[in-house]
This record gives structure tokens, sequence and C-alpha cells, in this order.
């Protein structure tokens, strides 16, 4: 007969299909309650009573399933942000609750850089431009066309992500404006870059990077 596991762990969906390394990774003493879905109602409450821990990939968690989580010791976010996860429902629960700070941080700013430098150089415009030339590229190119020592950059947020965005950029020569109320003083002079209203940030930027959750609705149209 085989051995009841000694521990069940919750996930509520995934990236890849089945979570087959979760299974690897926690090994035998686990059973992996596989919900595979983001829609919080599906979750069957008599499941989720049965979780000594959750985890949570693109799914909403809010009081509904929380009020189930009897037996769970933990509730994980696979990424960064956790706005869809009702903190208060999990504190008043006594359930800890914790998130990957450091997930994607550099496929995310290496993403970022590319489509800044895309739009600089315009080169969508120019892709799409190319497909009907009769003539030499140099013939249709667009203008203005500046250099980037004579453009800004403004990056809203400047925490790991909008840090390693700054890094990344400061070699082309973009002036690089910042706004993060959430940084002390001093930091825009360690990291390097000009720390500014928002105000002033919209105002004279030709390229705004939106990061951190923290900063939600600091924008309005």
């Amino acid at each position: 007969m085989t051995a009841p596991k000694k521990y069940v762990v919750g996930i509520t969906d995934h990236m890849f299909g089945a979570p087959d390394l979760e299974a690897e990774v926690l090994g035998d003493d686990v059973e992996i309650e596989f919900f595979a879905s983001t829609d919080e109602a599906s979750f069957d409450p008599d499941r989720l009573a049965r979780l000594d821990a959750l985890m949570v990939w693109g799914a909403r968690l809010g009081s509904r399933s929380i009020a189930h989580l009897s037996r769970c010791k933990g509730v994980v976010r696979y990424g960064v942000g956790y706005e869809k996860i009702d903190l208060s429902a999990l504190a008043d629960a006594g359930i800890p609750f914790a998130n990957n700070p450091d997930y994607g941080t550099e496929e995310v700013a290496d993403h970022a850089v590319a489509m800044i430098l895309s739009l600089h150089r315009r080169l969508w415009e120019h892709d799409a431009r190319a497909r009907g030339y009769t003539s030499g590229w140099q013939v249709h190119s667009l203008k203005p066309l500046s250099r980037s020592n004579r453009a800004a950059v403004g990056v809203v947020g400047v925490g790991r992500i909008g840090t390693a965005v700054v890094n990344r950029l400061k070699p082309f020569g973009f002036r690089i404006l910042g706004y993060d109320p959430g940084q002390p003083p001093g930091h825009e002079k360690a990291i390097g870059y000009e720390r500014i209203e928002m105000r002033h940030n919209a105002a004279q930027t030709v390229k705004i990077l939106l990061d951190e959750g923290r900063l939600r609705n600091q924008i309005t149209a």
C-alpha cells in the first residue's frame, strides 16, 4: 500500500502546463493539488481545506478562498506583484504571505530597454516602411531621429527593475529622469539619475517607463 504524503501543496495555475518541476523539487513527501485555473470561483472548498501551503501564479485569491484555508501555513506568489492577493484576509487568517521580489529582474529590464531603443530609433516605423521600399533605405529615413544624448527617458519606479533599466541606459547617453517617492534622498546619486516630481517628468521626457505596482494610478490621461 502506498504511504500517504506528509504535506499537501496547492498550485492554482501554472505558466507551462503541469507543475512537473515543482513536483520534482518538493519531493516524495509532498502531494501536489493542482487546480489548473485562474478562476477563483472554481476552487473547491474541500480541496482548499486540505492544503498545507498554496502557490499562486496568475489567479486571484480573495477572502472567499482564504476562508477555506484552514490548514494552510503559507501562501507564496510565484512572481513579484501581489495586487490579486487579499493580504488583509490572509493576515486575519494568520497565514503568512511571500512573493519573489527578484523574479525576472534582468529579463524585464532587458526587454524594457529593447523597447525604449526601438521607440527612440523608430524601428517599428522603419520596419513597416521598409516592406514597401523600391529604393535604398537612406532615402526613406524618418525625421526627426535624434541622438540618444539629446533625448531623455523617464523611469517611474526606481526599484529593482527600474534600477536595472537605468544602469542599462546610461552607456547610451540618455538623460535619465527618475520618479520614486519611496526611495530615500541620495538614491539618485548612488544609481545615477535625476530625481524629479511626476508633473516635471511627464513634461520633459520623450519616453516614460512605468514600473512597480506600488506606484499604480500615478499617471492619468
